[in-house]
């Protein structure tokens, strides 16, 4: 996991989309850019320097939910989050 400005290069890159919403656990983070590579994903806030990206490997469960109210990417790290 890596802390700071997410900057997945453009190769390799699979999906970037904005206005996502990053939620842990209960908590609603906030909104920002969701940017997918072959080799990770990361998240880049709309209003603060510092996103948070994940190697795959650093997951060990993903998912996609197309269920209303809304449409969700699911994963599940390794360790705790503090």
């Amino acid at each position: 996991m890596v802390i700071g400005l997410v900057n997945l290069t453009e190769v390799g890159l699979s999906y970037t989309g904005g206005n996502v919403q990053l939620k842990i656990g209960e908590k609603i983070i906030g909104t920002g850019t969701l940017s997918i590579s072959q080799s990770a994903l990361g998240w880049q806030p709309d209003h603060l320097e510092d996103g948070i990206s994940f190697l795959w490997k650093q997951i060990s469960v993903h998912g996609i939910s197309s269920a209303t109210p809304a449409k969700c990417i699911y994963f599940m790290l390794d360790h705790q989050l503090t």
